[in-house]
């Protein structure tokens, strides 16, 4: 799934950018249209986001974003390393409609982002660093699993299944460990020795 977190950036007006603004991106880009309504252009292919949606680009495409200067934008995009062999029912670089609990997971995912960036001398940043990872793959397979037909699987081989839901579950003891501990100094092996794993 997910490999590594190249660039998370959380922007609440994007009134200092000239537009159109162009990127050509090598890695998969996940873009976030909080607030607004922005114009896209992926490799020439235009695309309208509304409030709300996600849009997720392949790698090495050259993505345009235009939109009313006078409007407010407020927008997330992060960059990323992934396989994406086992998603099978995300369209990219088309609109994809959020419910409100994965909106919830981006709110949390684009925080902690802000505090690694912005903090890379934390010393659980190695923790956080996981956690980040293991968020956005959830988030992710959260996204594929609601566009499938039947809702249901998402993978063919059963132990994949098995081995994603361990994951999330695993992910989600650590959020709340992390949450109950997030002004303390809590080491990897604290993490290990109370999670057991």
């Amino acid at each position: 799934m997910v490999s590594k977190i190249i660039s998370a950036n959380y922007y609440n007006s994007f009134t200092n950018k000239q537009l159109p603004f162009i990127e050509n991106s090598t890695s998969f880009t996940l873009c976030w249209l909080v607030s607004g309504e922005v114009k896209f252009a992926i490799n020439s292919k235009k695309i309208a986001l509304c409030s709300g949606q996600i849009l997720i680009c392949n790698p090495n495409s050259l993505i345009a974003m235009d939109y009313d200067k006078n409007s407010k934008i407020i927008f997330g995009e992060t960059t990323f390393g992934a396989d994406f062999s086992l998603i099978k029912n995300i369209s990219f670089d088309t609109p994809i409609n959020l419910s409100q609990d994965l909106k919830e997971v981006l709110i949390q995912y684009f925080y902690t982002a802000s505090q690694i960036f912005n903090k890379p001398n934390l010393e659980n940043y190695q923790t956080l660093f996981s956690y980040l990872i293991s968020t956005l793959s959830s988030f992710i397979l959260k996204v594929d699993i609601l566009n499938s037909a039947d809702k249901k699987y998402i993978f063919s081989d059963v132990s994949k299944i098995n081995t994603m839901v361990n994951d999330q579950a695993l992910s989600f003891e650590i959020k709340n460990y992390l949450a109950k501990r997030i002004t303390e100094n809590v080491s990897l092996k604290d993490l290990s020795e109370t999670l057991g794993v």
